[in-house]
């Protein structure tokens, strides 16, 4: 369809073009909306953490030289408690306690058969005052009764194991009462671990893993120290070391510290 042109009221003209639309005819165009702004991208990054809680227990190892390094140490390591070895003195004490138990002993058997020997007949004994009353307890071996206190903890254990009808547990002693000591392969790097920070602490560890970090419980933090390498006193040295001592004299507390630097200056 073609356009023959336009007329004053509108009607198409002779020139095939379309008429002009007229003031009132003219429609208006709604406005462009704006467009919506970017959403912010969020300053924060997102880690999954996922629980790896298993029966075994995990501790923290911390040492004090932070240029150690422990994989350069020989192998093979060896990490065992430090367990000092009983003292002569508390090895003589066992004995002359041993033997006092024996002498003990003996004394109680003796004396129990020289009660025999001279025991009377208490049927004998004439009834004077408060006699008839004291002759049945004339030949009672007398005793001693000794109530030693528990703590609340034991008593709840005994409690409950009255009311399920087994033995009450024994308290566990502390394990951490002796300190780790770690020695390489030549026993040259030989560090000390002791427990740090309070008995109620609680550490986790975050592992790297595929999609975010692994989350380890770990109960203790044991912190490492050099293990002081120094020869004690034998019985003898130290009393020589005492008669030399005067009781004017001020004694040198670090008697080994000294001899290590008499030596050095030699």
């Amino acid at each position: 369809m073609s356009w023959q042109g336009a007329t004053a009221n509108g009607h198409p003209g002779d020139h095939g073009t379309p008429p002009p639309p007229f003031p009132h005819q003219q429609l208006q165009q709604p406005p462009a909306a704006a467009p919506a702004p970017a959403p912010a991208k969020p300053q924060y990054l997102e880690f999954k953490l996922t629980s790896s809680a298993t029966n075994l227990s995990h501790h923290i190892m911390k040492f004090s030289n932070p240029k150690l390094d422990v994989a350069a140490l020989p192998r093979p390591l060896r990490m065992v408690r430090d367990i000092p070895p009983p003292s002569q003195a508390k090895l003589e004490y066992e004995a002359e306690r041993a033997a006092l138990v024996l002498d003990a002993k003996a004394a109680d058997a003796a004396a129990e058969k020289r009660a025999l020997m001279e025991k009377l007949d208490p049927g004998k004994i004439a009834p004077f005052g408060n006699a008839v009353k004291n002759r049945t307890n004339l030949f009672k071996k007398k005793t001693k009764s000794f109530y030693f206190g528990r703590d609340e903890e034991a008593e709840e254990e005994a409690k409950q194991a009255g009311k399920d009808g087994a033995a009450p547990r024994r308290r566990k002693k502390d394990p951490d009462r002796f300190p780790w000591l770690l020695t390489d392969a030549e026993g040259n790097n030989g560090h000390v671990g002791n427990v740090d920070g309070a008995q109620d602490s609680n550490y986790y560890l975050f592992v790297f893993s595929d999609d975010g970090f692994q989350v380890i419980p770990a109960s203790k933090w044991y912190k490492f120290t050099p293990k002081l390498n120094y020869r004690t006193l034998t019985a003898e040295e130290a009393d020589e070391q005492l008669k030399n001592v005067s009781k004017t004299k001020h004694t040198d507390r670090w008697l080994m510290h000294r001899k290590k630097e008499v030596r050095l200056r030699l």
